[in-house]
């Protein structure tokens, strides 16, 4: 009986992860050839029940053997809320104006030159807390794969 219990409460709770639609790493400039690399990202509620309470620790990283980095002036972690089932909610990391546009354009033609870290914590039913880490990759095609969360961990700042 307390399997049942436990398997109907599992079905019912949050499960954040990030959203079916990602964007790539683009390039503002800000001050004359200079500017910022960011890449906007969102999460969904693909579980049945409402997420709580969630906030995000975004990361960027530039060039394979970078740190993953918050956005400047980003201290801690981002509170997005609460999420119900189903629906999403938007993010964006970005480096500091120290790039230019022929930088952008050298790293978009390079495997794994952008990485995204995100590391989300919310609450479920009965107040049960989870944490999940997401680490993705760009590669040169455009296309973007799924890292090794553990492995982005040992390259965040501190």
């Amino acid at each position: 009986m307390r399997g049942q219990l436990d398997a109907m409460e599992r079905d019912e709770q949050p499960n954040l992860s990030i959203g079916d639609k990602i964007n790539a790493p683009d390039f503002t400039a800000v001050v004359g050839d200079k500017g910022q690399i960011g890449w906007a990202w969102n999460v969904t509620n693909f579980g049945k029940g409402e997420a709580k309470d969630v906030t995000v620790d975004a990361f960027i990283r530039i060039g394979e053997s970078g740190l993953f980095k918050r956005s400047p002036r980003q201290a801690g972690v981002g509170w997005m809320g609460d999420i119900p089932a189903g629906r999403t909610n938007n993010g964006l990391v970005k480096t500091e104006p120290v790039y230019s546009k022929s930088d952008f354009s050298r790293l978009n033609d390079t495997n794994f030159a952008f990485g995204l870290f995100l590391e989300i914590q919310y609450f479920g039913l009965n107040n049960k807390r989870f944490t999940r880490s997401i680490c993705l990759s760009r590669f040169n095609g455009g296309g973007i794969g799924i890292d090794d969360p553990e492995r982005c961990k040992n390259f965040k700042e501190k």
